[in-house]
């Protein structure tokens, strides 16, 4: 994609003018006119996340998963059983699963143990298994919506900017929100792996604080890691966030005193108890 220019930045054109007073509304109309409305390769994506996930079904998972799912949520596994998990709590930690989980089996995730069993795949669905070896969780803020289009994000750990492709995030979150979530490669654009965890602006420093805090203890023992790498072997504190942060909201919802019913507020909601 190419840069893009700021409204009030010089138009490209060469014009002296102001971008916005030149050529925008010209090249608005024409990016209306270009936008793909599907994801660049969804078939070809849609049919290797089907063959990814036949090729994990085949495995002996029984022996492997207490430990993953312990690992993920950051309990003990004898906690396991007393855990409600929805759909979209199921579908993150499968998303992980697969993609950072070593599996001890393979002595890596499953999908670089997928992309080494020589599978029957067409030449684009390799191309874009190759681009979805090395990717990790992180959490990004969004600085600009284009709605029926993508999102600008803004890597909270490293300051990088990306335009992620996805026709559906862009009309539901909100300026500013922050996004869990993978970020993969697909032929020419970057789009949001399965699923993705909103958390409001105001989680930002704290996020941030705490995995930074983690980052730092990984060093002592991986001092030449970089961010990235961190996350890719301990994304799951980045959900341990979102579970600590969960496990705070139903405290205050436990909440109760000898006068009876009382309001009380917290992470941006008022609690009625």
């Amino acid at each position: 994609m190419a840069k893009k220019v700021g409204r009030n930045a010089p138009c490209p054109c060469g014009s002296g003018k102001k971008y916005k007073k030149c050529c925008l509304q010209k090249d608005e109309a024409e990016k209306v006119i270009a936008i793909p409305r599907r994801r660049t390769a969804e078939a070809s994506v849609d049919s290797l996340r089907n063959k990814i996930m036949g090729f994990v079904e085949k495995q002996n998972l029984a022996d492997h998963l207490p430990e993953a799912i312990a690992h993920y949520y950051g309990i003990a596994e004898e906690e396991i059983d007393d855990m409600g998990l929805d759909d979209e709590k199921t579908l993150g930690f499968m998303e992980w699963f697969i993609h950072d989980f070593i599996h001890p089996d393979y002595g890596v995730p499953l999908i670089t143990a997928f992309f080494e069993s020589n599978q029957m795949l067409t030449s684009e669905e390799t191309q874009i298994l190759k681009d979805w070896q090395k990717t990790n969780l992180s959490a990004y803020q969004a600085t600009e919506i284009e709605e029926g289009y993508g999102i600008h994000v803004e890597d909270i750990f490293e300051g990088e900017q990306f335009f992620f492709h996805d026709i559906s995030l862009s009309r539901s979150i909100k300026q500013w929100e922050l996004l869990i979530c993978r970020k993969v490669w697909v032929v020419d654009e970057w789009q949001v792996s399965a699923v993705a965890t909103r958390l409001p602006p105001s989680d930002k420093k704290d996020i941030h604080d705490f995995i930074m805090s983690h980052y730092r203890e990984y060093l002592v023992d991986h001092p030449k890691a970089t961010i990235s790498e961190f996350l890719q072997k301990k994304g799951y504190y980045l959900h341990h966030f979102v579970i600590d942060k969960d496990r705070q909201t139903l405290k205050y919802h436990r909440l109760r005193d000898d006068r009876g019913e009382k309001e009380f507020k917290g992470r941006g909601c008022t609690l009625h108890l």
